[in-house]
């Protein structure tokens, strides 16, 4: 062999064990301290609040969550310092400052910049729920921006500064991240997220979870424990798998047809949320729904909420340090949760454990 021919080979080997990144398989400790405080929301007879909410966003500057109430298409802000609802925006639905019905993100920069997703528009709000800025996405993307527990949690990244979004779309042969310029109406990158090495049908759960995280985009699939974690600066992903003690690391795949059997896949099959950060600790939290004990003659509602839920924690540089298992038929399995400055939150509210009080519980979880 020539010495250039030698030389080019190495080079090409050089590039490859580069642009590969090895995958890190963890077994997660059982044993991790914490500390649960319940918190009691005291019910206002003016306010037709909910029991508990699928959809909010926790603001550290007046330690509020704002909260999405579906009835009244309303955001309802829980004071948590002062244990009452401090007010609920109307959201109107007509005129200069619509937002349509069903939102499916919520996100609170400050109080007077609350920014909404409609599945038509990202809506950013003030305080009282005039539309300051309404930003239109791409018409022929898919956004995946949701919050549903039985297919996926994405958000977005706005930057005021550069007047950019990211956010996840879904194409027909991939998932990508697009960085949007929403002045310029231009798309500034487009980035490929990595498939899962499991192939099956799973369901609902086919797209990611998506967060962001300083220059990180980190995402996962809903069906299994391994963590991407893409380098914005560097182009470069690495993975990180867990394996749990409690629940399997990967669902089954789907066998069914009917749409009874897809409802039931979620109940009996885990669900991972996606990576949440928690700034005063400096650690990533992730919940996993496991599998309904129930069988297929009761309820399927019940079923879901016979779900147990587990929550893992990571360190900043994604290494896992402990799970635990949750208090049974406690707390909503439909994203009643949310990450605060340095805890998580979970609203108490199962349809298999008796509520004897209208006021919100809100139970905090600090390691």
């Amino acid at each position: 062999m020539k010495y250039s021919s030698f030389l080019l080979l190495l080079i090409i080997i050089a590039s490859g064990c580069v642009s590969r990144t090895p995958q890190r398989e963890e077994n997660v400790a059982s044993c991790i301290d914490y500390q649960l405080d319940s918190i009691r929301i005291v019910e206002d007879p003016e306010v037709s609040t909910l029991n508990s909410y699928g959809l909010s966003a926790y603001c550290h500057t007046n330690e509020c969550l704002y909260c999405y109430n579906y009835k009244e298409h309303s955001i309802d802000i829980l004071d948590l310092s002062g244990g009452n609802v401090k007010k609920s925006i109307v959201l109107e639905t007509q005129g200069p400052d619509a937002v349509m019905r069903e939102l499916s993100w919520l996100d609170v920069y400050s109080p007077d910049t609350i920014v909404a997703y409609d599945f038509n528009s990202i809506n950013v709000l003030d305080s009282i729920g005039r539309v300051q800025c309404r930003i239109k996405l791409l018409k022929d993307e898919w956004a995946r921006i949701d919050c549903n527990s039985r297919s996926n949690i994405s958000g977005f990244k706005l930057d005021f500064d550069n007047h950019t979004i990211t956010y996840p779309v879904a194409k027909p042969d991939r998932n990508e991240i697009i960085v949007y310029d929403y002045i310029d109406n231009a798309v500034v990158n487009r980035i490929k997220l990595e498939d899962s090495d499991n192939k099956g049908d799973y369901g609902f759960m086919r797209f990611p979870n998506v967060s962001f995280h300083g220059g990180s985009i980190i995402y996962n699939y809903p069906y299994e424990s391994t963590v991407f974690i893409y380098d914005s600066i560097s182009g470069t992903t690495r993975k990180v798998s867990t394996k749990s003690s409690y629940h399997p690391d990967t669902a089954k795949e789907y066998e069914g047809n009917s749409p009874e059997d897809i409802g039931w896949y979620g109940a009996e099959n885990v669900f991972y949320s996606p990576m949440y950060y928690l700034a005063g600790q400096e650690c990533f939290v992730r919940i996993t729904l496991g599998a309904t004990s129930l069988d297929r003659s009761v309820n399927m509602d019940k079923a879901y909420y016979d779900r147990p839920i587990y929550v893992m924690k990571f360190d900043e540089k994604f290494t896992p340090v402990g799970e635990f298992e949750l208090e049974r038929h406690k707390y909503n399995p439909f994203g009643g949760w949310c990450a605060m400055y340095d805890r998580m939150a979970f609203f108490q509210d199962s349809m298999l454990k008796e509520n004897d009080s209208d006021d919100i519980i809100i139970d905090t979880i600090v390691f």
